[in-house]
C-alpha cells in the first residue's frame, strides 16, 4: 500500500461506513416489514454483502480492515511497524464511518424519527 496515511484513513470510513450502511438497512427493513418478508439470513447476507463491496472497493487502498479488532489484530501479529497513531486514527475513523453507517440507516429507513437529531 503506497497511498499517504489520510487517504488510507479516509477509505477505511468510507468502507466502513458502506459495511455498516447496508447491514443495519436489512435490519431496519426486518422491523419495517416484518419476518414474512425478510429473515434473519438476509440480514446476515446484507452484512455479508456490504463487507464484500467495501473490501472490493476499499481494499487495495486501506488494507480492507473496516474493524477495530482486526486492525489490532494485524498491527500484533503482521504489521510491527505500525505506530500506536496511526492504529488510534485507523480506529476513529472506523468510528465515524460506523456512526455515519448506522445513522444513515436509520434517517433512510425512518426520517421522523431523526428529525430532531440532525440539524
Amino acid at each position: 500500500m503506497d497511498h499517504p496515511l489520510p487517504v488510507r484513513l479516509g477509505a477505511e470510513a468510507l468502507g466502513t461506513f458502506l459495511f455498516f450502511f447496508l447491514g443495519f438497512s436489512g435490519i431496519a427493513a426486518f422491523n419495517d416489514v416484518g419476518v414474512d418478508q425478510i429473515s434473519p439470513l438476509g440480514i446476515a447476507f446484507g452484512f455479508g454483502l456490504g463487507l464484500a463491496l467495501a473490501i472490493t472497493a476499499f481494499g487495495h487502498i486501506s488494507g480492507g480492515h473496516f474493524n477495530p479488532a482486526v486492525s489490532a489484530g494485524l498491527a500484533v501479529a503482521v504489521m510491527p511497524g505500525s505506530t500506536t497513531r496511526s492504529m488510534s486514527a485507523r480506529t476513529a475513523s472506523h468510528d465515524s464511518g460506523s456512526v455515519g453507517g448506522c445513522s444513515g440507516s436509520i434517517a433512510r429507513t425512518s426520517p421522523g424519527r431523526m428529525s430532531g437529531t440532525i440539524r
